[in-house]
């Protein structure tokens, strides 16, 4: 028996195997197509079905998997070749940015006001981020008076807690001001967080507020007396 090993530079290495046990086959024929990288290559269609049902919120690999089987029956993709078409799919729509470069990429293509602090001695690590929209803006120069920082208590794909910042109206409804993600709960973090708010309403004339609303975080509360000296808490 002769095995045929490629080699780099277009070069093949040949290897005699002169004993009859290597000329019998350890294994029987596969029965599943799935078992084949050549049957489960993706095509277009089947990846804008998978880019298509992905969009879903909380969708699983193995029910997107479930939908594309429906849809074309003859597919033979696994679990695992769902995951990674997924990741492929993200990776095409970051056009080679990371996740926090293409969100900064895309306020800035939007006009969307953000101030955002990047790890000193990493340049590419998100460390804080707040941003609003000229809704929010609108909605926060009418009715200044009263601001609250809630913290959500859950981080999302940048590994940050989400902070909202929200106003509230003449007839008691809530609004939302701004967004902040922070990389840590102490007092540097929160620093960055009521700077930057304080920083998006000078940039959009919009006055100090006469209350802040807090959940009563020692850390928080300090870091907003230090932006906002004199305001009630």
């Amino acid at each position: 028996m002769i095995i045929a090993e490629a080699l780099q530079e277009g070069k093949w290495l040949l290897r005699y195997h002169p004993k009859s046990e290597h000329s019998q086959y350890n294994h029987g024929p596969t029965l599943d197509a799935s078992a084949h990288p050549s049957h489960r290559r993706l095509d277009e269609s089947t990846k804008t079905a998978i880019e298509t049902t992905s969009r879903r919120v909380g969708i699983r690999a193995r029910d997107v998997r479930a939908v594309v089987q429906k849809q074309f029956p003859d597919s033979n993709f696994t679990q695992r070749d769902i995951y990674n078409a997924r990741a492929l799919i993200n990776r095409e729509k970051l056009d080679g940015y990371s996740s926090s470069a293409a969100l900064i990429k895309l306020f800035d293509e939007r006009g969307i006001p953000y101030i955002v602090k990047w790890d000193k001695d990493d340049f590419n690590r998100l460390v804080g981020l707040v941003w609003t929209f000229p809704y929010c803006l609108r909605m926060w120069k009418r009715f200044p008076e009263v601001i609250s920082f809630d913290n959500t208590y859950n981080t999302n794909r940048f590994k940050l807690p989400l902070f909202q910042a929200t106003g509230h109206t003449c007839l008691g409804s809530v609004f939302n001001a701004a967004f902040g993600l922070i990389d840590n709960e102490r007092l540097e973090g929160f620093q960055f967080l009521s700077n930057s708010i304080h920083r998006l309403a000078h940039q959009n004339s919009i006055r100090q507020p006469d209350i802040i609303i807090t959940d009563y975080d020692n850390q928080m509360k300090n870091a907003l007396n230090e932006e906002f000296p004199g305001v009630q808490q």
